[in-house]
């Protein structure tokens, strides 16, 4: 059983890294989508996409965890974050070099 002040740690670290997420993806939309008129829609279709995102990581890791365990889980998981970093890297100009 984890300890308390372990949790209470992990906790702690969870909300620095939502609070990051939840002011950098506003900033990040605004930045590609501000000028076009259209930042309310996009901040809508990121939220929808954040959304799913979240909903279908937990149903795909729980299915891969029970059909071959949880080796598995976090390589697929894993794959899905590489996939992700690869089209934010290859999406937004200021990531490559030179940009």
């Amino acid at each position: 059983m984890p300890s308390p002040t372990l949790v209470v740690l992990i906790q702690a670290l969870d909300g620095v890294a939502a609070a990051c997420f939840g002011i950098m993806v506003p900033l990040i939309t605004s930045d590609v989508a501000g000028r076009s008129g259209h930042y309310t829609l996009s901040l809508g279709v990121v939220g929808f996409a954040i959304g799913i995102g979240a909903t279908l990581s937990t149903t795909v890791a729980g299915w891969l965890t029970d059909r071959f365990g949880i080796t598995a889980a976090f390589g697929g998981l894993a794959v899905a974050g590489l996939a992700a970093t690869l089209f934010v890297w290859g999406a937004m100009p200021e990531t490559r070099a030179g940009g």
